[in-house]
C-alpha cells in the first residue's frame, strides 16, 4: 500500500508540473496575460499565477488521493490535509514575505527617502514612491519603474 501510494505521490507531482507548464505555454501563445497587465496596468501575471493554482489543485487531488489509499481514519487524514495545505500558503509567500520586511526595514529606518536619488546594477533614478512590497523610481528615461524592496537591501 506504501508503495502505491508513493508511486501516486511521484505520479501527482509529475502531472502537476506538466499540466501547470501546458497551462503558462497556452496562455503565453495566446497572450492574454499581456493584454491584462496592459489593461490593468499592474504587474499581475496571469501565466504564473493560473499555472501555480493549476499544481495546487493537483497537489490536492494528489494528496486526497494517497490519504484514501492509506485507509487513516478521517481525523488524521484532515490533520494531515490541514497541515499540508498550510505548508503550501507558507510555501506561497516565500516571494512576498522578504519584500514585506525589507519595505518595513526601509521605511522602519529610512534607508530610503521620497526624492533619493539612487543607483542599481540595472538602473539609476529618482526615488518616487516607497510601499510595503517595492520602491517605484523614475528613471533617466523617464520609466516609472517598480523594484522589490529586497533588491534594494541585497549588496551591490
Amino acid at each position: 500500500m506504501l508503495l502505491i501510494s508513493l508511486f501516486t505521490l511521484v505520479l501527482g507531482i509529475i502531472i502537476a508540473n506538466l499540466a501547470s507548464d501546458l497551462i503558462k505555454r497556452i496562455i503565453r501563445k495566446t497572450r492574454s496575460h499581456k493584454a491584462i497587465k496592459k489593461t490593468f496596468n499592474t504587474k499581475f501575471s496571469l501565466d504564473t499565477a493560473l499555472a501555480n493554482l493549476t499544481k495546487i489543485i493537483i497537489y490536492i487531488i494528489t494528496l486526497i488521493t494517497i490519504l484514501t489509499q492509506l485507509e487513516l481514519g478521517i481525523k488524521k487524514s484532515l490533520l494531515i490535509f490541514a497541515i499540508v495545505i498550510l505548508a503550501l500558503i507558507a510555501l506561497s509567500f516565500k516571494d512576498t514575505t522578504p519584500n514585506i520586511l525589507a519595505g518595513i526595514y526601509i521605511k522602519l529606518f529610512k534607508k530610503i527617502k521620497l526624492e533619493q536619488k539612487i543607483k542599481t546594477k540595472e538602473l539609476q533614478g529618482t526615488v518616487k514612491k516607497i510601499t510595503l512590497f517595492e520602491t517605484r523610481v523614475l528613471t533617466n528615461k523617464k520609466e516609472l519603474i517598480s523594484i522589490p524592496n529586497i533588491n534594494l537591501l541585497r549588496p551591490k
